[in-house]
């Protein structure tokens, strides 16, 4: 989770406030966009262009450093950081860029300095001590062609920057961003850390590249971009396109093709505001309502992204919190048990189980051809189950799941089942898979007329398993079954007698 612009949501974005507030809400990873002062130094705003993030207005001092400018084809009139020494720029304060929407930001107005990207290095550091874990930085280039062309290039002063604090290094909490895509694959050659190429509106270009944003998204354009870089950023739009009216349109491929091309999708921006949100997740009419981002946030983790860039971080951490891992056919609100039927052999629906009997209705042994035809099902079955215990605890890493339920319709442990030398794969797969999965597992077995409570497999402490007595035994009772995905055991049960019981099965 990249807290966008820090936690923009919260304070005036791009400022140490803000970073801090993101990493504290839960951030992995802190997101400054990078621009140039006029001396050269790599300082945090979301353009060049500050009339609208800092009171440079309000210094009369500088009303004569106010032009107009052609940046990446678009005329802007302001004042702009190449024009500003960083002394020049830390006599300024940041303020809410957008005050309509955020009203609650512009409090903060005139309280924080522009921070250069060494400061926002130095917290970084200075944040991953005091939390207690390593908080990332996500530098975006901005404007790299334009500031290459009036002499202030972006490259050399990140890489340097980079090299200089021990971040340009495999593994280091660092991902770089551009919606360019000759910079990034410049910085290819010199960094060592991941690369996301930013995709823009889809009909638009990135400078010096002859093909539109749409080229880029397409499965060929995706292939090209994994030649230089790691990750993708797309609009939220390339993900859930929205319709006519606002609301959230059906998924696209394009999570699935960039996961082809073997490229991370990190989606930008999720922000709670109404105006920002589908039409289904608005609180009102009021554009500056707070609305359900939270269900916005999950709808596209659930789709299979790999990040996201948001406002609000506190809600991101919400969101991406699984209740239990899973995946199934049985969905029960927030939880999803999976179920396994394992084939075993005494499976009475297959036909070959049945009662054989020959012309004269006498039993008869199993033909060639019903035995090759039972062992060709019971195999692939088998196979299909393996696979399927798979993709649950596949799935349980991705939604970074509490934990694992899944549904056995078999008798794997029972001593009167005679032979259970054909569940073997299972037990295996099962141990494996929870073995590395680390966080508790919980095996059911349904109606098996005695009630058990176990951790049945040597060496996975992790995996338990309980078994629900059926109605034709007594005691006759239920199991209630609670799941609570704060508490290091997420799973807890208790047995509940059913009145049957005291009418049936005496004292």
């Amino acid at each position: 989770m990249i807290g966008h612009r820090g936690a923009s949501g919260y304070r005036p974005e791009h400022t140490l406030a803000s970073y801090r507030l993101a990493a504290e809400q839960g951030a992995d990873y802190v997101e400054p966009d990078l621009v140039s002062t006029r001396d050269g130094v790599l300082v945090a705003r979301h353009e060049n262009e500050i009339g609208g993030t800092t009171d440079v207005a309000q210094h009369p001092e500088f009303a004569g450093r106010r032009a107009t400018k052609v940046v990446d084809g678009v005329r802007i009139t302001g004042w702009f950081t190449e024009d500003f020494t960083l002394a020049e720029l830390k006599t300024l304060r940041a303020k809410e860029r957008i005050p309509q929407i955020r009203p609650a930001n512009a409090a903060y107005d005139g309280q924080f300095e522009v921070p250069t990207f060494q400061e926002v290095l130095d917290l970084r550091k200075q944040l991953s001590k005091e939390l207690g874990r390593e908080i990332g930085v996500y530098p975006e280039t901005k404007h790299p062609s334009y500031f290459r062309a009036i002499g202030l290039p972006l490259e050399p002063p990140l890489v340097q920057a980079l090299t200089r604090n021990g971040l340009n290094r495999p593994n280091a909490p660092v991902f770089v961003q551009s919606f360019e895509t000759g910079n990034l694959r410049a910085l290819d050659r010199e960094l060592k850390v991941p690369l996301v190429q930013l995709l823009g509106a889809p009909d638009d270009h990135p400078a010096g590249d002859p093909r539109v944003y749409r080229d880029l998204a397409a499965p060929a354009g995706l292939a090209s971009i994994a030649r230089y870089a790691d990750g993708v950023g797309p609009s939220k739009d390339y993900d859930v396109p929205r319709n006519a009216d606002g609301s959230s349109g059906t998924p696209t491929s394009f999570v699935a093709d960039a996961h082809a091309a073997g490229l991370q999708v990190h989606p930008y921006t999720f922000r709670r505001e109404n105006t920002f949100l589908p039409l289904e997740l608005r609180s009102s009419p009021d554009p500056a309502g707070i609305g359900d981002l939270e269900a916005e946030i999950r709808r596209f983790v659930s789709i299979g992204v790999d990040g996201f860039f948001t406002d609000d971080p506190d809600i991101g951490v919400a969101a991406r919190r699984t209740t239990l891992a899973v995946i199934g056919d049985t969905p029960y609100g927030d939880v999803e048990v999976g179920a396994v039927h394992i084939a075993g052999s005494d499976d009475d629906r297959a036909p070959w189980f049945g009662d054989r009997r020959d012309a004269a209705g006498q039993p008869r042994p199993e033909t060639p051809q019903e035995r090759a035809l039972r062992e060709h099902e019971v195999a692939t079955r088998q196979a299909n189950n393996l696979a399927w215990i798979d993709r649950i605890f596949a799935e349980a890493r991705r939604s970074r799941a509490a934990g694992v339920a899944i549904a056995l319709q078999a008798d794997m442990w029972d001593p009167s089942a005679g032979d259970l030398s054909g569940f073997d794969a299972y037990k295996e797969r099962l141990a494996k898979r929870a073995h590395a999965f680390g966080k508790p597992v919980l095996l059911l077995n349904g109606d098996s007329h005695v009630y058990t409570s176990e951790q049945p497999l040597a060496g996975v402490p992790n995996v338990s398993r309980i078994t629900v007595n059926g109605s034709t035994t007594c005691p006759h009772e239920y199991l209630r079954l609670s799941i609570d995905p704060r508490s290091p055991a997420v799973f807890a049960h208790e047995r509940v007698p059913l009145p049957s019981t005291a009418q049936l099965c005496g004292a």
